[in-house]
């Protein structure tokens, strides 16, 4: 009975469809104004597509709606896995897990990405069986998604284990500011100097590493983010100074201190919040000369 009544306004929705895109290609070739070579439109799969639509629209998960769009061709899995990823249902855990595994790129990549959205943590395991997939952007979805759940980040650094070590930092560090655990810090220290990557490369790690500890940062952090204070990239001083205004102590005021004349504006701006901000907090007095 269920079905039949996700069914009934289904076959509706899908009859309107059809009625409109017949309509409409027969005032094309019945118009006297339209070209005799007026291309043909196609919408391949139209009534799967409008049921997951339908499904989506009003958040609701039904088996066999999606069994018909799985034995449909990629594109119509990886509009699956979109769906799926879009309807709060536990029941589209399972279904996702499988596609982690398609023959097709997009539907992997579309799948991973859908697991980290339906906040179910029970996803964790298959995702860092992901993370290691040929290929690389299905990896760092599978990673991403997995650290939004609440995965460990040592666990993902062990899923890692079967690539090489270069390209287990290209998937890890990107996302690993996602992860709340603090072994994070020590990963992201381990990333600003990688020496086994191109320099462009590593100055694109460095950043993001340097990312991973100022975006949330932890107590344990405020050690290797002072270092960043004098670092090359501005965008990277910029987040050293905001984050110790967070997690640094009195004696971070003077290391603040040169930053406000840095040639950044943005670097002056961050440095001075937290400067302003240690302040506030009590964690250290205002000198004379603090702007």
């Amino acid at each position: 009975m269920r079905i039949q009544r996700v069914l009934a306004p289904l076959s509706v929705l899908v009859l309107g469809l059809v009625l409109v895109l017949s309509l409409g290609l027969s005032c094309a070739s019945t118009s006297p104004s339209a070209p005799s070579s007026a291309p043909k439109i196609d919408v391949p799969d139209l009534e799967a597509r409008a049921m997951l639509l339908y499904l989506v629209d009003h958040q609701t998960f039904e088996p066999l709606p999606i069994q018909i769009g799985l034995t449909g061709g990629p594109e119509l899995r990886e509009t699956v896995a979109e769906a799926l990823g879009r309807i709060p249902d536990p029941h589209g855990r399972s279904v996702l897990e499988s596609l982690l595994s398609d023959e097709a790129l997009a539907v992997r990549r579309a799948a991973a990405f859908a697991l980290g959205e339906l906040e179910d943590a029970a996803a964790i395991p298959a995702l860092f069986r992901a993370a290691a997939d040929p290929d690389r952007e299905t990896g760092m979805l599978a990673i991403e998604a997995a650290a939004k759940l609440g995965g460990d980040v040592v666990e993902a650094g062990v899923a890692l284990e079967p690539l090489p070590e270069p390209e287990r930092w290209r998937r890890l560090v990107p996302y690993l500011f996602r992860f709340r655990q603090e072994a994070k810090v020590a990963l992201a220290v381990a990333a600003l100097d990688r020496k086994d990557l191109e320099p462009s490369e590593r100055a694109t790690l460095h950043a993001r590493a340097a990312f991973a500890l100022a975006r949330d940062p932890l107590p344990a952090a405020a050690e290797p983010l002072r270092p960043l204070l004098t670092d090359s990239d501005p965008w990277v001083r910029s987040l050293a100074a905001r984050a110790l205004g967070q997690v640094g102590a009195a004696e971070d005021l003077a290391r603040l201190r040169p930053l406000l004349e840095d040639a950044h504006l943005g670097v002056v701006i961050q440095a001075l919040r937290a400067g302003q901000r240690l302040i506030a907090e009590g964690k250290s007095a205002a000198p004379a000369d603090w702007a």
